[in-house]
């Protein structure tokens, strides 16, 4: 399927070229034929992350999902059947999941999570074979925030905030303060990718994705969501880490200034948080955890839920006791995706399910390390930071059946396979290469 693709569908240059240009601009891509699928694939995108609780929508939403999941299936087939290796393992992980319905599952409850989980499966496919066959996922990307913007900008207007506690914790049209966090980090992503490209539309300037970042930063706080916090730091730094590591070290002026940087967004950060609802959260976890000075419900709970669940795991640790089991008995899901894919699926389960995250980060790797080309240097770097973050956020909540997730993760995954296909024909075409370049730090 990948050899099939021409330069300017791929977004990304012929051997030899220089990626100084590409990828182009959000509207490249749209040619006949493609222009429908496009659109389709840009509604699809803003129903699923925005009216996911807006039933009329999400119907529409769904349908779409349906029209595309069986155009990229066909797609895939006529190309010999050439899906991903992440969408193949979600897909092995679906079956053996199957295994639960004889281990102790509720069949009711199951099936209701298993079909989720395929519908994520469908969804994979097709982000991860548009991303494929159009070559860059500035489109999708964009939708992304589109949807985002809706959200945030609903839920500000409309007082979403979590009712019955003396907290105010933003909610979202989700109603929920955690995945209205981890939604701004998601975003944060976005941002990022849209600050690397070398061309962009005016919509999308320096200028207004500094402002966007910052109203991510702040609505995440606003969250009150611990994980989305400390998730959102980590990804800036993964992702200067990843990406312009090595441009830092050669310029020590660059260096200071990312530290005063980091200094003012500290100093902000801790001056806002001794008087916030994250703060407060924050401080009662670490004496919960650390310091035993006091002891934090919610972190209890987790705590609770945590050893619920390698109970559970303990039972059936071959094939697990099914999707869905651990809510239905504890009336509360785990708060870790690993602990909801270990009760549901057992060690073999575990083991398919996070090989996905491997699978993507080791290609995204593979294509760092063999291009001198700066566009894959700074994508790849910022594709690995956000699939460790995104790991690193499952740890607080499910991430298998989250649509935001997959979304992102397709967008991954689509773009490392051409990355890479894009970099061993490079290889090919130049055998002898010169020492890869660092990337350069946007202005």
């Amino acid at each position: 399927m990948l050899a099939g693709l021409r330069g300017q569908d791929v977004g990304l240059a012929r051997p030899g070229t220089a990626l100084a240009s590409v990828p182009a601009d959000i509207a490249a891509g749209l040619r006949k034929p493609f222009f429908l699928v496009s659109i389709m694939v840009f509604m699809f995108v803003v129903g699923a992350v925005a009216f996911s609780r807006v039933p009329g929508v999400f119907v529409i939403s769904k349908v779409l999902g349906a029209i595309l999941a069986v155009f990229f299936l066909v797609d895939s087939i006529r190309a010999g059947f050439a899906l991903s290796a992440e969408v193949v393992l979600y897909v092995v992980w679906l079956v053996w999941c199957l295994a639960g319905l004889f281990s102790g599952a509720i069949p009711r409850v199951f099936l209701t999570y298993w079909t989720s989980a395929f519908q994520i499966w469908v969804l994979m496919l097709i982000i991860s074979n548009f991303t494929m066959r159009r070559g860059g996922v500035s489109l999708v990307l964009l939708a992304f925030l589109i949807a985002v913007a809706i959200s945030g900008t609903a839920s500000v207007l409309s007082g979403s905030f979590a009712s019955g506690t003396p907290e105010e914790r933003l909610t979202g049209l989700s109603r929920n303060a955690n995945g209205f966090g981890r939604l701004m980090v998601y975003a944060t992503f976005c941002m990022m990718y849209f600050w690397m490209l070398p061309t962009r539309s005016p919509m999308l300037g320096r200028g207004v994705l500094v402002v966007g970042m910052v109203l991510a930063a702040a609505l995440t706080m606003l969250s009150g969501s611990r994980f989305s916090v400390l998730g959102l730091g980590l990804l800036y730094v993964l992702w200067l880490w990843y990406s312009y590591r090595e441009t830092v070290r050669r310029n020590p002026r660059l260096f200071l200034k990312i530290l005063l940087l980091a200094v003012i967004g500290g100093a902000a950060f801790v001056l806002y948080a001794q008087r916030s609802v994250v703060g407060g959260r924050l401080v009662a976890t670490w004496d919960t955890l650390v310091t035993g000075t006091r002891t934090e419900s919610s972190t209890l709970t987790r705590l609770k839920f945590y050893k619920i669940g390698f109970d559970y795991f303990k039972k059936s640790p071959l094939v697990g006791i099914g999707l869905g089991t651990f809510y239905a008995q504890v009336g509360q899901p785990a708060h870790s995706d690993l602990v909801e894919v270990a009760v549901g699926s057992g060690l073999p389960g575990i083991i398919l399910y996070y090989a996905i995250y491997l699978v993507a980060w080791r290609r995204a790797e593979k294509a760092y390390k063999h291009t001198r080309e700066i566009w894959v240097l700074q994508t790849a770097g910022l594709i690995r930071a956000a699939i460790v973050v995104v790991v690193f956020l499952g740890l607080g909540g499910p991430n298998y059946y989250s649509k935001e997730v997959w979304i992102l993760m397709g967008t991954c995954i689509g773009y490392t396979l051409v990355a890479w296909a894009h970099v061993r024909s490079a290889e090919a075409a130049v055998p002898a290469r010169a020492t890869a370049r660092a990337p350069v730090l946007p202005a």
